[in-house]
């Protein structure tokens, strides 16, 4: 951000009252102002104009999207319109700290209401780690796969994995273990072709593919 002094109430009562007066959970709209790589700017319908920043909204990069994001232009665009969930206010910099993923579904929950402990799901490979993979499933939810076999998975690559804890509120799900024909090359199985292993490229799981599925004990997820 911009580097300057902290903004007092007193040299700026109008901002200071319309801020004091919202309250957490109210929502608000306006234009996406300015993106930064640390979060985006937003224009306010309602209340004055900052005296240094592009609006006196601004949305972190975490709470731009319940999803994973490289850029926060992945998210949105200047001149977009949006409509956010005040979170606080910002005494140091004088701004509305604001929400857009708030006001969409959390996909976190609704995988937790609909999946349980040992279901076989699909998904893709979207990052290797020293202790295992990161694997996303139906719905966009991303969770970790530990111990997979050595140098037999990359990242894009589709696996069969079971599921083990689902941690509502960290938002975290661990994966307990994996369909021994459950990993073969995506693009691979897309052109019908076979596996690194010889073995066929498969088409969605079937439940009497459950007897197939090697089972680990449930270990909790790795901070990202």
């Amino acid at each position: 951000m911009i580097d300057m002094p902290p903004l007092t109430a007193a040299e700026h009562p109008e901002l200071w009252a319309f801020l004091e007066g919202r309250r957490p959970g109210e929502r608000l709209s306006g234009t996406v102002a300015a993106i930064e790589r640390f979060g985006v700017f937003a224009d306010l319908d309602e209340g004055p104009r900052h005296p240094v920043h592009p609006g006196v909204g601004f949305i972190t990069r975490p709470e731009l999207s319940w999803y994973p994001l490289d850029d926060p232009s992945d998210a949105v665009r200047v001149g977009q319109r949006v409509t956010c969930e005040f979170l606080q206010f910002d005494t140091m910099n004088g701004e509305a700290r604001l929400s857009l993923r708030a006001t969409r579904p959390d996909p976190f929950r609704a995988f937790a209401r609909v999946h349980r402990a040992g279901d076989v799901l699909e998904g893709t490979v979207t990052k290797a780690v020293p202790f295992g993979v990161f694997v996303r499933v139906a719905g966009g939810v991303e969770g970790l796969l530990r111990d997979v076999p050595d140098g037999n998975v990359r990242t894009g690559d589709a696996v069969a994995v079971v599921v083990g804890d689902i941690d509502v509120e960290r938002r975290r799900v661990a994966f307990s273990g994996w369909c021994e024909e459950g990993f073969h090359d995506a693009g691979a199985g897309r052109a019908g072709g076979g596996s690194r292993s010889g073995r066929p490229g498969r088409g969605p799981l079937r439940a009497e593919r459950r007897r197939d599925v090697r089972r680990d004990a449930a270990e909790p997820d790795a901070p990202r």
